[in-house]
């Protein structure tokens, strides 16, 4: 769409002058529209919405998020902006400020992924994956925006890094709705001699978010 804007814009000028301003505002109205109705759409949000580069390989994983859509507050659709402050320390926060930041420490780099509603409840919740400089396994925390402030959904889940980005569908997969309601399907990767990729039923149970504080697992130990 930016593309898009960026060549017609400059046309209309030229072609118009000041007197085809009304119509260049219309235009460009349209278009904007045009990609409001595109983000009202939940599959499209939770798929196409976050701005990312993803280099893949045996050796590396380079991710770069600038912007999210959802309707985080179940009051329409919410901006959400990445800030990377320092070295292992992110902010996000809203375009319009209507939702508070939220402060992510201890990642290298950080991998999102807007989870849609989750609990049906109107609101949508967020994953995020915090990537380390080094290492193969990382935590994978969902958030909700409840009552002014973001909580963590579930526990947070232990994760392979091939099970994330290849099995899971670039964390696309790792949880999903359940059939019985309070609870989501999730995904979690577990170690016993190998690697293994296993799915349980969780019950949702916000927690309050005290960054690079402990919070439950959800994994299962080596026997």
């Amino acid at each position: 769409m930016k593309r898009l804007l960026i060549y017609v814009v400059p046309l209309l000028i030229l072609s118009c002058g000041k007197k085809g301003l009304p119509l260049l505002f219309v235009c460009v109205m349209a278009l904007s529209g045009c990609r409001n109705k595109t983000q009202n759409a939940t599959e499209n949000t939770r798929k196409d919405s976050v701005l990312t580069d993803v280099i893949l390989d045996d050796s590396v994983r380079y991710i770069n998020v600038d912007t999210i859509f959802g309707s985080f507050r179940g009051k329409g659709l919410d901006t959400l902006l990445f800030e990377h402050r320092d070295s292992m320390s992110w902010r996000l926060y809203s375009l319009s400020g209507r939702l508070a930041p939220l402060d992510i420490d201890c990642a290298y780099m950080l991998y999102v992924v807007p989870e849609g509603d989750l609990d049906g409840n109107g609101t949508d919740e967020l994953g995020i994956r915090r990537e380390q400089e080094m290492g193969n396994w990382q935590d994978y925390n969902v958030y909700t925006y409840r009552n002014g402030e973001w909580m963590y959904f579930i526990p947070s889940v232990v994760l392979y890094w091939s099970h994330f980005y290849k099995d899971l569908n670039l964390g696309q997969d790792v949880v999903k709705p359940a059939n019985k309601k309070g609870y989501v399907q999730v995904h979690y990767s577990w170690f016993d001699d190998d690697v293994f990729l296993s799915d349980t039923i969780v019950k949702i149970c916000p927690i309050h978010v005290n960054s690079c504080d402990s919070i439950p697992y959800i994994t299962r130990k080596r026997s």
